[in-house]
């Protein structure tokens, strides 16, 4: 037997991320797009899933919107080191 999960009960933003990628890699952006979107929105804290959405953006021409990912990105790695160095 077969169990159908529904979308909207999946809550591990590596799963849409992964799906993300695989739509890039087939240049289909605006897929990848989406699922970056639901990955951020299940874990605004990684700066891998705006760096991602970066990615698809500038690919689907949205050049303004993936500079922002990427500086949110940035944002979110540079204090997740400094969070590190703290905790030592």
């Amino acid at each position: 037997m077969k169990v159908k999960i529904k979308e909207s009960e999946i809550k591990d933003p590596t799963f849409f991320s992964s799906r993300g990628v695989e739509k890039f890699n087939q240049k289909d952006f605006e897929a990848a797009i989406e699922d970056f979107n639901k990955a951020i929105d299940l874990d605004q804290e990684s700066p891998d899933f705006y760096n991602l959405r970066g990615h698809a953006r500038y690919e689907s021409g949205d050049v303004k919107g993936a500079r922002l990912d990427f500086k949110r990105s940035k944002k979110l790695k540079t204090k997740t080191k400094k969070k590190r160095k703290t905790s030592k």
